[in-house]
């Protein structure tokens, strides 16, 4: 087995959050090629996951595969293990639960469920992504299945409406439609406050403020200058007011602006 150093692997992560996880991570790697069995790590986020690919890529000897319980998920569990063995959907642990009661489809958010069970003391990284169906009525959320029997005892409301939670089959899964408002706009740049001001119909110095006070995420990694570049296929969200993405940049206008188009989540 050859010899791999922590250090190396991580020297080029300067967030000392993002650090943290992936030190844990990669702790695991290595712990697995010693063991020669396989390992799971807890729900990560898209940027975290396009992080530790990246290293766990520079050591071969691994095999490693992401899944978050269906195809679109953006929340996913990683399963680690000898280059020899593969991995199977049972190995990643991933239970479906569904809430039912007198929600109202128009008032309930993400935010709200999320806060509902983090307020029982579950970890983050113990829930993978939360659905909301507002055609077909329904709100589930995938999860660690070590807390599904915990979540279905100690759950009772959400957003102060009652709710009786249920375990559920994947097929039973109803992942709605992405639903997106085209926007085509002229910024003067590309920069993150100019893109944010264009999306959201705010002033500039708005989107500095919001960027500057930590309320905004590019590529899921929160950013707080508000020169920051972006790209094609960049995605920005921004806390409470949802998710936009940049569809294409068409290039420069005869004004000299740049003219592009945005995808703005409803």
């Amino acid at each position: 087995m050859a010899f791999y150093s922590k250090e190396k692997l991580l020297s080029h992560i300067t967030d000392r959050e993002l650090k943290a996880v992936l030190d844990k991570i990669v702790d695991k790697a290595l712990r697995v090629l010693k063991s020669h069995t396989k390992d799971v790590v807890f729900f990560l986020d898209p940027y975290q996951q396009q992080e530790i690919e990246g290293i766990l890529r520079g050591i071969p000897e691994i095999n490693f595969s992401f899944s978050g319980g269906y195809p679109e998920a953006e929340r996913k569990k990683l399963v680690i293990c000898p280059h020899y063995n593969e991995i199977t959907e049972q190995d990643f642990n991933i239970k479906y639960l569904q809430f039912e009661g007198k929600l109202k489809f128009d008032t309930i958010t993400h935010r709200d469920i999320l806060g509902a069970l983090m307020s029982l003391g579950i970890k983050r990284d113990l829930l993978g992504d939360i659905i909301i169906n507002e055609e077909e009525e329904i709100m589930q959320c995938v999860v660690d299945e070590s807390i599904v029997e915990f979540i279905k005892f100690n759950l009772r409301q959400v957003k102060k409406v009652g709710v009786d939670v249920h375990d559920i089959e994947k097929c039973m899964v109803k992942v709605p439609q992405k639903k997106i408002k085209k926007i085509r706009s002229t910024v003067a740049s590309l920069r993150l406050d100019a893109i944010l001001s264009s999306a959201y119909g705010i002033s500039r110095s708005k989107a500095s403020s919001l960027i500057k006070k930590e309320a905004v995420k590019l590529n899921w990694q929160v950013v707080t200058n508000p020169a920051s570049g972006v790209k094609n296929g960049d995605i920005i969200s921004v806390m409470r007011k949802g998710r936009v993405e940049v569809l294409d940049i068409e290039g420069e206008t005869k004004k000299g602006r740049i003219a592009l188009i945005l995808g703005r989540y409803t």
